[in-house]
């Protein structure tokens, strides 16, 4: 059977029992057939879409404590590479010093190595963090030392014992830094 749609379009419209009808909007409906056996029906596909929701609830607290416990791997092996940078950086600076041209190759050939490392690590998303004149933060700093002074403001960073290291927004090592104190003005400056 035909109908018009206003539009001067036709709709065709094919009702049968259990049959579909559509319109030019593609959109179906199916008749709903009433009956004890339906309640049935809809109650037993409720309960077989709570427990898929419970499966994929349980799979998604799974799949997240796998990507936290993944997520610590990695920053202990960062932790573990920058170490490993750091002492193959002290090592040739150690050979650097002699007079011996064979170890002031070797120091300089480990030098490369731990600039090798560290442009892995830094294309990886690691980030030196904790620089000479910044405000102390004790989130990103960690002070080994105070030092009077009247040149920098009280708080701030006048130098950098060890760099610090951040991941992802996410302190690895805090940088060991010396942080400037107010001069204590002695008896003949009351």
């Amino acid at each position: 059977m035909g109908m018009s749609s206003g539009n001067g379009e036709e709709v065709r419209e094919d009702r049968e029992e259990g049959g579909e009808a559509s319109d030019e909007g593609g959109v179906e409906t199916k008749e709903v057939r009433e009956g004890p056996g339906v309640e049935e029906a809809a109650a037993e596909r409720l309960r077989e879409l709570e427990q898929e929701l419970a499966r994929l609830r349980e799979e998604l607290v799974s799949e997240k404590e796998e990507r936290m416990r993944l997520m610590g791997s990695v920053e202990r092996l960062l932790r573990h590479l920058i170490g490993v940078a750091e002492t193959v950086e002290r090592v040739a600076g150690l050979y650097s010093l002699s007079d011996d041209s064979n170890a002031r190759s070797l120091s300089e050939g480990l030098k490369m190595v731990s600039s090798s490392i560290e442009k892995v690590l830094r294309e990886e998303g690691v980030e030196v963090i904790g620089d000479v004149g910044e405000r102390f933060d004790p989130v990103v700093h960690e002070a080994v030392g105070f030092v009077e002074s009247e040149q920098q403001e009280e708080g701030t960073v006048v130098s950098v014992v060890e760099r610090g290291f951040a991941f992802r927004g996410k302190v690895l090592r805090p940088a060991k830094v010396v942080v400037a104190k107010r001069a204590s003005r002695g008896e003949g400056g009351r």
